[in-house]
């Protein structure tokens, strides 16, 4: 725009008096400092002293740093006292070299779902309904290597949906029936929407445990599904995002979600009250303590209060068991 006006005036002065030059002198020397200025100012993506960036940009940059590089034939690294509040550890199916060369080859028969980086199908292979995500041709970024790697990762803790197969261009999971959790907390009673509520947050405590962070659990309204009849069985999907990083956000980024006014409304209308100022508190408190069990169980605990007070004379242990971690319906859904 300095340019445009700068031979805007010049051309101006062609045709009127002189004492436009001062003017056009004037803009060229404020065109010239603030290109100056400008380029002297670290950018916002840099990581030295004086840049703009936030911490949470720098976290990203060090997870970035470190994501692509698995530990211990690509298993996390949890210490012992993580482990000793890890849930049990989920044997990865028995598939041949033919089954896996089958299920990349296979081509999906119905249309699931559609995005900016891969697109879903399904099929039928021996008996199993599967699903199929491929990379899209169209994206900038291949995501579907990093979902394969984190499925591989986060299945051993009974989270997500049972990888089958996987390579640079499609990953083979078993399809999963669910309603997506915003649409289920709409249509569920108290107890089925605090039972969701707490199995979503313990399988976030789980991968805050082994350091990974899904990035989309601020409104994981299709990245959260919930099989029929099964309320405390959740499955997460989507994973192509993740990363490991020192810092997950996965339970204080539920907890944002369980505080928009749109989640609270929802709960209100099934007389579950909470404290916006009491959940802000809790989360903060899990995030700068450590993330520590002892610290995270006020959670769930907060949400049977809620249920105890939404119905006078009966207790919340008499209507919902608050569990901590139950395996996926991944292997169960055909």
């Amino acid at each position: 725009s300095s340019v445009f006006f700068t031979f805007f005036f010049i051309l101006l002065s062609s045709y009127c008096n002189y004492h436009y030059l001062l003017l056009i002198l004037l803009h060229l020397i404020f065109s010239f400092v603030f290109f100056f200025l400008m380029i002297r100012r670290p950018p916002r993506s840099t990581l030295s002293s004086s840049s703009a960036a936030s911490d949470v940009y720098k976290r990203q940059v060090s997870t970035q740093s470190t994501g692509n590089n698995d530990t211990l034939n690509g298993c996390c690294v949890l210490t012992a006292e993580h482990m000793a509040e890890a849930p049990p550890v989920q044997e990865a199916p028995q598939i041949d070299a033919d089954g896996e060369r089958e299920l990349l080859g296979l081509e999906g028969d119905t249309a699931v779902g559609h995005g900016k980086r891969g697109m879903v199908t399904s099929a039928v292979w021996r008996g199993c309904r599967v699903a199929i995500k491929a990379t899209n041709d169209q994206a900038a970024v291949n995501t579907i290597p990093n979902e394969a790697k984190f499925l591989r990762l986060v299945n051993q803790h009974s989270i997500g949906p049972q990888l089958l197969a996987g390579d640079e261009s499609r990953v083979v999971y078993r399809y999963v029936e669910g309603t997506p959790i915003v649409k289920y907390l709409k249509e569920c009673t108290a107890e089925e929407a605090v039972e969701v509520l707490t199995a979503v947050f313990e399988q976030c405590f789980v991968l805050d445990q082994a350091g990974i962070s899904k990035l989309e659990m601020c409104w994981p309204e299709y990245h959260v599904l919930v099989p029929e009849g099964a309320p405390g069985r959740p499955v997460m999907i989507d994973f192509e995002r993740s990363r490991q990083t020192e810092r997950p956000k996965n339970v204080t980024q539920f907890c944002e979600f369980v505080n928009l006014p749109t989640i609270r409304a929802l709960l209100l209308s099934k007389e579950l009250e909470l404290s916006r100022d009491q959940w802000r508190e809790m989360a903060m408190k899990y995030a700068r303590g450590g993330r520590s069990r002892e610290l995270f169980s006020c959670i769930p605990a907060a949400l049977s209060h809620a249920l105890e007070q939404s119905a006078p004379g009966e207790t919340a242990h008499s209507k919902i068991a608050v569990k901590r971690h139950k395996p996926n319906p991944g292997k169960e859904e055909s």
